[in-house]
């Protein structure tokens, strides 16, 4: 993963402290833009594309990793704002608009050398920053450019559309092919596409460390049932209402956004935990994009994808309550002086692991957990009850 971001002992240190916070996938989420409320499936799109699935290499082919976002919405809203937050937070980002870029712009184009006379391929990576810049304001491609890195195209829609289709093989089979001036060649470019709380320093140097030393697998115990019936359902909703086909390719996303949730974490497995938010975050995407006459049916159709966090704050209540339960009956048996009870997240933990989940963050912001007189201390990781 190419940056520039130097990694020191204490950096990792600091972050491998982070990623024990049973709520890190939400301050992750949350440090995406937090000047800008609400928003929270934008800011999850986002957060997932920064940290990106693994890329597989299956025989003489290769499956990209990276996380395409396309953002849409009315003027005002917020769109460019994102993604000059996406430019600064990313260890690797160029920003363009789609106003101004041309197919040559986005990709790569050739131009005669003044000193040779030779045509020249304006696209090769191993070149010092100076020249880089040079090649930049001369036409090299903005996509060649954030290689291993983010691209963000503001005013995509401003795009002429010959331009715009230009772009496609870059954003699925993550390479430029050019055929100039009598060269024919292929140029390297991973790189997702953004289409419009930690220290914003300390998320960058995060989003390096995940990117660089987790390449996470998937797991036997993932339920692969739950795909097979998610995308059944998807196929069968589309074809009803004439929405977006459904195809294998919303699998490989599937995939790629559990993966990218399971970096999150600095998880070496892909878990049902992240395949859950990974459906949840295309259920929501899916929703949002139905027509005004489908979009109830959709979201009545899914409810229970859109509402998986909900269920397991009540399943995570139930176990906190059996434990403070026993903790009051062995206190009872001592005849121990009782004003507060104090239960270990890691219990809690190990018992919600039988259960698949390993994220206890909606047990903490939910409104039970504040009703039944119950605090959480992250420093001891702890949960306590007065009396």
């Amino acid at each position: 993963y190419r940056h520039t971001t130097v990694l020191t002992a204490e950096d990792k240190k600091a972050i491998l402290k982070w990623s024990k916070q049973p709520n890190i996938g939400q301050l992750l989420i949350q440090s995406i833009a937090p000047s800008i409320y609400g928003h929270t499936s934008v800011k999850t799109a986002l957060c997932l594309s920064l940290f990106g699935g693994k890329p597989k290499h299956i025989k003489n082919s290769r499956v990209r990793g990276d996380l395409n976002v396309l953002m849409v919405g009315d003027p005002g809203t917020a769109k460019s704002q994102f993604l000059k937050f996406v430019q600064a937070t990313a260890p690797r980002a160029v920003y363009t608009t789609g106003k101004g870029a041309s197919a040559v712009g986005l990709t790569a184009g050739v131009t005669r050398d003044p000193m040779t006379k030779e045509w020249v391929l304006q696209g090769n990576m191993d070149m010092c920053c100076k020249v880089l810049i040079f090649l930049f304001v001369f036409g090299r491609g903005a996509l060649v450019l954030a290689d291993k890195g983010v691209c963000l195209i503001d005013e995509f829609d401003k795009m002429n559309e010959q331009d715009r289709t230009s772009i496609h093989e870059a954003m699925e089979q993550q390479t430029i092919s050019v055929s100039k001036a009598g060269i024919v060649t292929s140029l390297q470019v991973s790189t997702a596409s953004t289409q419009t709380h930690l220290p914003p320093e300390l998320l960058k140097k995060y989003i390096v460390y995940a990117r660089t030393y987790v390449n996470p697998t998937v797991s036997s115990t993932l339920d692969t049932r739950k795909i097979e019936t998610f995308y059944a359902q998807l196929r069968k909703a589309s074809q009803h209402t004439g929405a977006v086909p459904i195809a294998v390719r919303h699998i490989e996303s599937l995939f790629r956004m559990a993966e990218a949730y399971a970096r999150m974490h600095l998880r070496d497995a892909v878990c049902n935990d992240d395949l859950d938010m990974a459906i949840q975050v295309m259920t929501t995407a899916l929703c949002d994009a139905q027509k005004f006459t489908f979009k109830r049916q959709w979201k009545k159709l899914f409810a229970q994808y859109l509402s998986f966090r909900q269920d397991n704050t009540i399943v995570l209540m139930h176990i906190v309550q059996e434990l403070f339960q026993a903790a009051y009956t062995y206190h009872q048996k001592i005849s121990a002086p009782l004003s507060e009870l104090t239960v270990a997240c890691t219990d809690v933990l190990s018992k919600a692991k039988s259960l698949g989940i390993l994220d206890l963050s909606p047990l903490y912001e939910s409104t039970a957990f504040e009703q039944n007189g119950l605090r959480y201390d992250p420093d001891h990781q702890m949960i306590l009850k007065t009396f």
